[in-house]
């Protein structure tokens, strides 16, 4: 089920027109109850972060994600917010301890979720150095356990390629597990791939709310959707893959 997107689903109240349950509904995932009482009783013990948004990508093999980063660094001012761009958004800096200092973490790099081996799922940071050489930088399942945050929301903004077959729940929840374990009770993901540019639109508008308009982050992902679909200029699958996973508050 967690594969279904409800949010785009027909409210079968409306009749023959199509309605979204997103229009009357906010739709939040959960990978169990007991996750979200967990989620909940290590947030009142967390101390806020002191700083706002931290932004980390590979950029050239997803160059609409430039501007997705571009559009959100702008809403936060440069004292408030840290960007790793190319070289630098690699797997030494995604394992740095200075992520814990930020409210908001935007991961915009790919994702591959092993079906056979779901603990070898992993998300890819830079896959060469500065000097043209292939590097294995992989943040595999073990390391992104082990990573510390201290993150209000941690949205992985990224390309995925999950398999049919044995596994694929393991391997996606797992990685949503492994990240709210880091220090998040809420992951922002997607179900399927989306272009990066159109994912770039929707991304901007979810952050000018969360940033500018103070909303929470299942009602501004929300705001956000509601607004492409009553543009009629956008399918659902452009916006419906989106999903805030954990704590709706």
């Amino acid at each position: 089920m967690r594969y279904i997107p409800f949010a785009a689903l027909p409210d079968p109240r409306v009749g023959d027109r199509y309605q979204p349950l997103l229009v009357n509904h906010e739709v939040v995932y959960l990978p169990s109850a007991s996750t979200l009482q967990t989620l909940r009783n290590e947030a009142q013990a967390r101390t806020p972060a002191p700083k706002t948004l931290a932004v980390l990508g590979d950029w050239d093999r997803l160059p609409g994600t430039r501007r997705e980063a571009n559009t959100i660094l702008n809403l936060v001012p440069e004292s408030n917010r840290l960007a790793y761009f190319d070289f630098p958004g690699d797997r030494a800096n995604a394992l740095n301890n200075q992520l814990s200092e930020y409210r908001f973490i935007h991961w915009a790099i790919q994702g591959f979720i092993n079906t056979e081996n779901p603990e070898l799922s992993s998300m890819v940071a830079c896959l060469v150095d500065r000097n043209g050489a292939r590097s294995n930088r992989n943040l595999l399942f073990t390391d992104i356990f082990n990573l510390s945050f201290n993150a209000d929301l941690v949205v992985l903004s990224a390309c995925q390629t999950p398999l049919e077959g044995v596994g694929l729940e393991e391997g996606s929840i797992g990685l949503i597990r492994g990240v709210m374990y880091a220090g998040t009770p809420r992951v922002v993901t997607n179900l399927w791939d989306v272009p990066d540019t159109e994912t770039a639109t929707l991304m901007g508008k979810f952050y000018e709310k969360m940033l500018q308009q103070n909303l929470r982050p299942a009602e501004a992902l929300r705001a956000a959707q509601l607004e492409m679909f009553n543009s009629r200029s956008w399918s659902p699958f452009y916006w419906a893959a989106f999903t805030l996973q954990g704590e709706w508050r």
